[in-house]
């Protein structure tokens, strides 16, 4: 008996072989594609900014920090000069990301990336923003 996604002699089945060609098959981005990773590009970093904006008044109304990495690093530095440094790196990493348009998978980060900013740091510092203004 012959495995279900293997023909007879045992060779992958042709169609599947030839979705994840295609599906996998790189490409320059188009107008529009660069338009659109600029866009992204442009949404990673107000999040970033907006994430240090927030951390930093947050901290100032006596409300945790959740990264234990920027929680650990906050005695030495102080919390605005490692916000500072961790947002400033991860800027340079957006422009470093930024710069390698034409690679794989790069719109595929900027997305990734913003879904997670969007979800575990803007909702979060938005919601707490917001129940300050109903008190």
């Amino acid at each position: 008996m012959t495995h279900p996604r293997h023909t007879a002699d045992g060779e992958p089945r042709i169609a599947v072989a030839r979705f994840v060609a295609s599906a996998l098959q790189l490409r320059d981005p188009a107008p529009m594609d660069a338009k659109r990773l600029h866009q992204l590009f442009l949404l990673n970093l107000c999040l970033q900014v907006f994430d240090g904006v927030a951390t930093y008044q947050g901290l100032q109304h006596h409300w945790g920090e959740g990264n234990p990495i920027l929680v650990s690093w906050m005695p030495y530095l102080g919390a605005g000069g490692t916000l500072l440094l961790f947002k400033a790196k991860a800027c340079g990493f957006l422009v470093l990301l930024r710069r390698l348009a034409g690679e794989p998978l790069v719109y595929e980060a900027f997305v990734v990336l913003a879904t997670v900013y969007t979800f575990f740091s803007f909702i979060p510092w938005l919601t707490r923003i917001i129940s300050l203004l109903q008190a």
